[in-house]
């Protein structure tokens, strides 16, 4: 049985009067009907997607896709059994996932919609924003039936490529589909043995609410620490190694590279700039408050509600 969480009232991608969302469900790979998965993209989480289902069901073929060098580490740490272009899954994989960069997948997508064939494999996809490339595949015009959704893993590393990959990487992290693609009852319990394959689950979601909160509660974290890395790299590796864990915390995430999040940058940018303007905004508050020696009680006692949602 499909078990559906009530949302609690709030704001966000849980609150308010939206529906339930949560959707936990044990299947089993004889349930999905899975035998093959098609990864374009085997690096940080494409390989540890791999990495994972390999793990949790032996039978499963999974087949890659990527630059060559990456192909040769992933066939030859035996993360993937086989490669293929995305052309040749669409006739061969059950389940194809897009785990490159936003560009890149949005490329392929548009590839994978122009090909004839008889199968009508589910194909999902791995990026950070999800209204961009759900408005490109409704746009397109489909010459079979494949039947794409957007998806994001909310999980990841700073450091990038398949020697990070992590079979835990998405362990109890939601993974977000868009809820407005009518799935079938059969596409739906391939994408709850999915993420329950990967120790994730699965959270159906307003595509546009997701770019939305995505924005705040991951893209803003990542251009901030970002430019906190860059704010104290005036001074000497020795001296920044002193700090405490604090920084460590606050520029982890500097680490990332700028091609990967380059296209999300591109892609939410009015949404980024809009609230980025609320944040300096916020921050020049701050120091007004500083400088006429107020107290910054409030905005501790904000920040406080906001870290204990964490735990």
């Amino acid at each position: 049985m499909a078990r559906y969480v009530k949302s609690t009232k709030g704001t966000g991608l849980t609150g308010g009067s939206s529906k339930a969302l949560v959707r936990k469900r044990k299947v089993s790979l004889r349930q999905a009907s899975v035998r093959s998965i098609g990864i374009c993209g085997v690096g940080l989480i494409g390989g540890s997607i791999a990495e994972r289902l390999k793990s949790k069901c032996s039978a499963l073929k999974i087949v890659g896709h990527d630059r060559k060098p990456v192909l040769r580490t992933a066939l030859s740490q035996k993360v993937i059994d086989s490669v293929a272009t995305p052309i040749e899954m669409l006739g061969d994989c059950d389940l194809i996932v897009l785990s490159a960069n936003p560009s890149t997948n949005q490329t392929i997508l548009r590839a994978l919609s122009r090909r004839k064939t008889e199968s009508a494999p589910l194909i999902i996809d791995t990026g950070s924003t999800q209204s961009g490339i759900a408005e490109l595949a409704d746009s397109l015009k489909w010459n079979n039936q494949a039947c794409f959704v957007a998806g994001h893993p909310m999980a990841g590393r700073e450091i990038q490529g398949i020697e990070s990959r992590l079979q835990n990487l998405f362990e109890e992290h939601p993974f977000f589909f868009d809820r407005s693609v009518a799935l079938n009852s059969q596409q739906r319990t391939i994408l709850d043995w999915f993420t329950g394959a990967l120790g994730s689950f699965t959270m159906y979601v307003d595509n546009q609410a997701h770019d939305e909160v995505m924005t705040d509660i991951s893209h803003i974290p990542q251009l901030l620490s970002t430019i906190m890395g860059g704010f104290v790299s005036h001074y000497d590796k020795q001296t920044i190694h002193l700090a405490g864990t604090g920084l460590q915390s606050m520029i982890r995430l500097g680490g990332s590279p700028y091609s990967n999040w380059r296209d999300v940058f591109e892609e939410n940018s009015e949404r980024l700039c809009e609230r980025l303007d609320v944040l300096i905004s916020d921050l020049s508050l701050a120091r007004e408050r500083i400088q006429a020696g107020e107290s910054l009680q409030d905005s501790f006692k904000k920040a406080k509600r906001g870290y204990s949602c964490l735990w």
